[in-house]
């Protein structure tokens, strides 16, 4: 690949100032990490394009044609696009950035910046970047002009260009005279877990790497650069959180850590009938339905199993609102039937749970009440593992359910068609996208539903299974 063909993103310089190789691994063809199956498998559009065409009828007076539209200008080897163009008197243009985030971002500005240096001329009057409020929401049609912010940000990126101009103008000298920029091939990466090519090239450590460690940090980096691979080796006195002792503890003597006085205390706060509640939610940047904020989450669908005694037989209940429609009210109503009005409500990350519950009492009010007792109720299964009161070896410093449901327990979500809140949301997405397209198949989407409903049924499941283990080492003789 010769310099001529290559084309350099804002995005891809981004990358490149933070780990110089990547656009090395690049230009000698390799792959980044993979993206998220989930994205091939329900293709959705993207945020960003659901704000544009907000952003369109802001500046529908201004913008001529389609052409002003999507706009692609390049400085080879660089390249940036332009959402909108519209004229800036008295013989200028402006260019308008539209982004589906509730502020300006630093890294907005330097693809701000990267137009201004792709401007072929100098008739580029003002830059501005477009993105949604987050304090709107919706009643009736969206109004652009209440959901959208606009802010001028010419004098921040002219003086953001005035200091990259020359690095950018030595990255376009360095490929003419190097093309696959082998200088970078083995160069060192700022933040390599996030990175998608050096995050690709990671495989999961071992249980004791001290990159595992609880709440590392900067320590992590420190006890690399000392020579420190193993947890199992790192003098104690280094470690300055207690939770940290305790997985090196752990990892050490490879058996799991058991506070039976706090497992013992958090069980006692479990009243029966226990009610397992977990909700799946989406979440846009331009509100689909009247009372919804940009990006709130608006819950879809819930699961609850209950429990009448300690290992008495379940019963399950669940809902899903109608792909495209705003199903809330009944939600709601189906949710507190569910719930009942006795009994723990045992959820995992309570904040979310309380937030969805709080938000739908305001939604529906005739629901307020009870809704309102459901959050008293709450009890947080996380609690324990948050406080390493149960820490399992091979939990890698991580507290997720995901984590600990196999380390207790044979039920597991290998097995099923979708397997992480981030498939589920782009399943729910991609079908509401789809509910009034004639061509729509309501076998194929009745099935997809299913799989919503397993996998959420999954998340309560695992909450029932990982109180009955907890019960059972609480109750090993000779303890309490």
């Amino acid at each position: 690949m010769g310099s001529s063909d290559v084309t350099i993103t804002g995005e891809e310089y981004r990358l490149f100032l933070r780990c110089p190789r990547s656009l090395h691994r690049r230009l000698i063809g390799e792959q980044m990490a993979d993206a998220n199956p989930a994205d091939a498998l329900y293709p959705v559009r993207s945020e960003r394009e659901h704000v544009r065409e907000v952003a369109q009828l802001l500046y529908a007076p201004l913008v001529p044609d389609s052409g002003s539209v999507d706009v692609k200008v390049a400085r080879p080897p660089f390249t940036a696009r332009v959402d909108l163009l519209h004229p800036q008197k008295p013989d200028g243009v402006a260019a308008v950035l539209v982004r589906d985030a509730t502020s300006i971002k630093g890294s907005y500005l330097v693809d701000a910046a990267m137009v201004r240096y792709c401007w072929p001329d100098e008739h580029l009057a003002k830059l501005f970047i477009c993105h949604v409020r987050k304090e709107y929401e919706r009643h009736g049609a969206v109004d652009p002009d209440e959901c959208l912010a606009v802010h001028d940000v010419t004098r921040r990126v002219d003086k953001l260009l005035a200091t990259e101009r020359d690095a950018l103008d030595a990255l376009a000298a360095l490929l003419a005279d190097d093309p696959l920029l082998l200088r970078f091939a083995d160069a060192v990466c700022d933040r390599p877990s996030s990175c998608p090519v050096c995050g690709a090239e990671r495989s999961q450590p071992p249980a004791d790497h001290v990159s595992t460690l609880y709440r590392g940090g900067p320590l992590v980096e420190e006890l690399a650069n000392d020579g420190y691979a193993s947890l199992v080796d790192v003098p104690p006195e280094r470690l300055v959180h207690p939770r940290q002792r305790i997985q090196q503890h752990a990892v050490t003597h490879r058996t799991p850590h058991v506070n039976h006085e706090a497992l013992g205390a958090f069980m006692d706060r479990l009243v029966y009938p226990l009610v397992y509640l977990d909700f799946e939610a989406t979440c846009t940047a331009i509100p689909p339905y009247d009372r919804v904020r940009a990006w709130e989450h608006i819950p879809y669908l819930f699961s609850v199993h209950r429990e009448p005694a300690a290992g008495a037989a379940l019963t399950h209940e669940s809902f899903v609102m109608r792909p495209g429609y705003d199903d809330r009210i009944e939600l709601a109503n189906r949710l507190c039937v569910a719930l009942g009005d006795t009994g723990s409500v045992v959820v995992y990350s309570a904040g979310f749970e309380r937030g969805i519950l709080a938000r739908l009492a305001e939604v529906v009010p005739q629901c307020a009440a009870r809704l309102a007792d459901a959050i008293d109720r709450i009890v947080d299964l996380l609690d324990p593992f948050n406080q390493f009161s149960y820490y399992h070896p091979e939990q890698r410093g991580k507290v997720s359910l995901k984590t600990i449901l196999p380390l207790l327990s044979t039920d597991g979500y290998a097995d099923l068609s979708i397997s992480d809140g981030y498939a589920a949301n782009r399943a729910y997405r991609y079908l509401c996208e789809r509910a009034n397209d004639p061509e729509h198949d309501p076998a194929a989407a009745s099935a997809l539903i299913d799989d919503l409903v397993e996998y959420c049924t999954m998340d309560t499941l695992a909450m029932v299974r990982v109180i009955a283990r907890l019960r059972g080492i609480i109750a090993e003789p000779g303890r309490r």
